[in-house]
């Protein structure tokens, strides 16, 4: 069947993250879309990371403060300061290719494209093997629209350095922009071979192959990216067009368990939740061991509120697949509603065993932490909420279960500085009114 292929204008854009490594410091040359301006941005290469201490090792001492001295105002996002630290480095060590490349992160972060570039074809001229340098000057041209430019420098970075995943990834999304959208999933489908977890690159994916009509890639990669990161925020994309796909791919292959979990899962995006739980069904009486499509047909019976429906297709998924942490997840949620919360703990922990993420991990440990409290385990609360924020800071309800079981332990002021750190993150209104009150107890 020929795959229609969708306007551009109808699908999720993927967006450009404009950031690169800073060893040590915050996001250069723009930060990724929705991301805080200071918080760092480190892309985990060994190879880059070791570059960097030859670098050091290699300069004069007064250099290596200077450097350090940049490192640290970059951390800061001072890039006035940093450049100035960069300068001086340069005029002691003007060999020393590291400070090119991080002066010319700060001269982008300031808006000199053009002294960005500059410096970073100096780092490259010191040494023409430095894929960073190569990286971020292709994310200098990219930020000037150079797609062509920034393309060739993504190759050489990638060239150098083939393990590493973030170039084939800027690749990627300059491809996107060409409209190249067969070089876009090629690369894509690179950057999961070096680091198969990464949920955002699933998503990226999928809307580059829903540009190529490939509904059912789409549908595969984000089912992969929720059992990986089920909070992640899909893109959107044209659901009507993805049922019209699959009806008519079903119309010649009526028997296909696969259309009808591809059908199902398009029409529950815009809330069909009948009919995705009927195409989930008969993908399940047309291949019994589909785990996917129990799991996905428990999940919209529990936001139908069958939440004993949601019990027994998601202890079918697991039982198909003992490693479902997912599943898990959610059969946990579902003993929740039914107040079961030893069974609930007891998912929890199976999730916990089998995550294939932090994401998965944190989002158990934070549950089990909310279990153990209701089952007045109050150092047990503490002892999850506490390794949930280890795997993710940022976790406002893990702040929150921690403060309650520190009040009940009498730990007032841990209690308070715990529900004033959920208060900073909180972005729900309720929750935070609620937060809001456990506050003012405490004063009381």
């Amino acid at each position: 069947m020929k795959k229609g292929k969708m306007s551009s204008k109808s699908l999720g854009t993927i967006s450009m993250p404009l950031a690169v490594i800073l060893l040590g410091g915050c996001a250069g040359l723009g930060v990724l879309k929705g991301a805080r301006p200071c918080e760092p941005q480190r892309y985990d290469n060994p190879k880059v990371r070791a570059d960097h201490m030859q670098a050091l090792e290699s300069a004069s001492p007064e250099g290596r403060a200077r450097l350090d001295r940049g490192f640290a105002y970059s951390r800061e996002c001072n890039w006035a300061e940093a450049i100035g630290q960069y300068s001086r480095t340069i005029e002691l060590d003007p060999r020393l290719a590291v400070a090119y490349n991080e002066r010319g992160i700060a001269r982008g972060e300031m808006g000199d494209l053009a002294g960005a570039q500059e410096d970073f074809d100096r780092a490259l001229t010191v040494n023409p093997r430095y894929a960073l340098a190569y990286l971020n000057r292709g994310t200098a041209w990219a930020k000037q629209g150079s797609w062509v430019a920034a393309i060739a420098d993504f190759t050489k970075a990638s060239e150098l350095d083939p393990q590493w995943k973030q170039p084939y990834i800027f690749r990627a999304l300059a491809r996107k922009e060409l409209d190249d959208w067969a070089g876009t999933v090629e690369d894509f489908t690179k950057a999961l071979e070096l680091d198969p977890g990464d949920s955002a690159t699933y998503q990226d994916r999928a809307v580059a192959r829903a540009q190529q009509g490939d509904w059912i890639g789409v549908v595969a990669d984000l089912t992969r990216a929720n059992e990986l990161n089920p909070r992640h925020a899909e893109p959107p994309l044209p659901w009507t067009s993805a049922s019209a796909y699959f009806n008519k791919a079903l119309e010649h292959d009526p028997n296909n368990a696969e259309l009808y979990y591809g059908r199902g899962f398009a029409r529950n995006k815009p809330n069909d939740r009948a009919g995705a739980q009927a195409d989930f069904s008969k993908a399940i009486e047309l291949n019994p061991q589909h785990r996917l499509a129990y799991y996905m047909r428990g999940l919209v019976r529990g936001r139908q509120g069958d939440h004993a429906g949601a019990i027994a297709d998601m202890s079918k998924a697991v039982e198909l697949d003992p490693r479902f942490a997912l599943a898990y997840l959610d059969r946990g949620v579902a003993r929740s509603k039914l107040s079961d919360w030893a069974a609930a703990q007891a998912d929890w922990t199976k999730a916990l065993e089998t995550a294939p993420s932090n994401f998965i991990l944190a989002e158990a440990y934070e549950a089990r932490g909310l279990a153990r409290g209701i089952l007045r385990d109050h150092p047990g609360v503490i002892e999850d909420s506490s390794k949930a924020l280890e795997l993710e800071p940022r976790r406002a309800r893990a702040y929150e279960n921690r403060g309650l079981a520190r009040k009940q332990l009498g730990d007032t002021a841990g209690a308070r500085a715990d529900f004033e750190k959920a208060l900073a993150y909180e972005q729900d209104p309720g929750r935070r009114a609620r937060t809001q009150r456990l506050l003012q107890n405490l004063r009381e």
